[in-house]
């Protein structure tokens, strides 16, 4: 009795684990479109929330000229072939701006 309740609930966590990852990639779909270049970051990030990874520019795209930081959005439900959306930042006057945005497919 024991292994079928274990079992019944890692299947239930798998199970929300795919809804929560389908849920999250159709809203980073949706909302990755209004984003347009020149936004303010402080608006991309309450747009697209937290990024799964930040960090120094050219760590997952080319260097763009004046790249400040590049912000990676993973797509969950795509395990065989992982998908990314890859956003650069630039400083821009007093505050930093969303300057360019890919779609990018693992090679792996």
């Amino acid at each position: 009795m024991g292994a079928r309740i274990f079992f019944f609930a890692i299947a239930l966590c798998l199970i929300a684990a795919g809804v929560w990852a389908y849920h999250h990639d159709e809203k980073l779909r949706a909302t990755a479109v209004q984003i347009n270049a020149g936004d303010p970051n402080d608006l991309v990030l309450e747009l697209l929330g937290d990024p799964s990874s930040e960090g120094q520019c050219g760590a997952f795209t080319a260097v763009p000229r004046d790249c400040s930081e590049e912000y990676v959005y993973r797509y969950w439900f795509s395990v065989f072939r992982p998908q990314y959306e890859v956003g650069v930042v630039r400083p821009f006057g007093k505050g930093a701006r969303w300057t360019a945005r890919a779609v990018a497919i693992s090679a792996a």
